[in-house]
């Protein structure tokens, strides 16, 4: 199928190769496990909580949980896909070998359903026509942020799923209303972040998503030169 999926829960338990006597499988292994999804065509994206790479990966949560890099590196490049290791930290492993760390969330959306939030978030961004790399970074960061801003908020202990499901979605909202440039050269792109540097407000966050060589440097640095800072100072954001 030429169709994009998202697999989370008992779908990911359907290729599990758990250890003996370990998981919901019991230590039956499925055939070919994570090396069937490598034959799809299609993206599929991956979102194990950590108790379940050990299962995709025949190994213990705990080894999992002793390199979680090491174990969202080794789940992407088997299956294919692209897997977003939830925890604390959220990962999104790509089948280069390349992670990506987020940095919103909480302890608080450890409660029921929050993982069904963001799979709820990734399976719109793709049918919206999102490119799936870009949706699992784009998901991941707003499921984190909206339970930050729930806890902001004064929901806590624990954010229910319904209050995240709907902090999501003002997010949502509030993403429809983005601007987009494009530039064809280093100097403009420092030019744009030094024009956008003026608009902004105190305790604005910019959030600059892209590949090597995509220009993230370029920009920060006319950010800072809008700001009025020393665009030298500047390193690769990547870095």
């Amino acid at each position: 199928s030429g169709v994009p999926v998202v697999l989370d829960a008992d779908g990911l338990n359907a290729f599990a190769e758990s250890p003996p006597g370990e998981g919901p499988r019991k230590g039956r292994t499925a055939k070919g496990g994570l090396s069937l999804l490598a034959q799809r065509r299609a993206p599929t994206i991956l979102t194990p909580h950590p108790g379940e790479p050990g299962r995709l990966l025949g190994c213990s949560t705990a080894e999992v949980e002793a390199d979680r890099l090491a174990s969202v590196r080794r789940a992407a490049e088997r299956s294919g896909a692209i897997v977003v290791l939830k925890g604390g930290r959220t990962l999104v492993g790509l089948p280069s070998g390349e992670v990506a760390i987020n940095t919103t969330g909480n302890p608080g959306m450890a409660s029921g359903g929050s993982g069904d939030v963001l799979t709820g978030l990734l399976a719109a961004r793709l049918a919206q026509g999102d490119d799936p790399v870009f949706a699992a970074h784009l998901a991941v960061h707003l499921h984190g942020l909206a339970g930050d801003l729930a806890v902001a908020a004064g929901v806590g202990p624990a954010v229910p799923a319904g209050t995240l499901a709907a902090s999501a979605a003002g997010l949502q909202q509030a993403r429809q209303g983005m601007r987009i440039w494009h530039t064809a050269s280093a100097a403009e792109t420092r030019a744009l972040g030094a024009g956008l540097a003026r608009e902004l407000l105190p305790a604005r966050c910019l959030l600059l998503f892209g590949d090597l060589g995509a220009g993230k440097t370029c920009f920060a640095q006319g950010v800072a030169a809008g700001l009025g800072l020393d665009p030298g100072e500047v390193q690769s954001p990547t870095f």
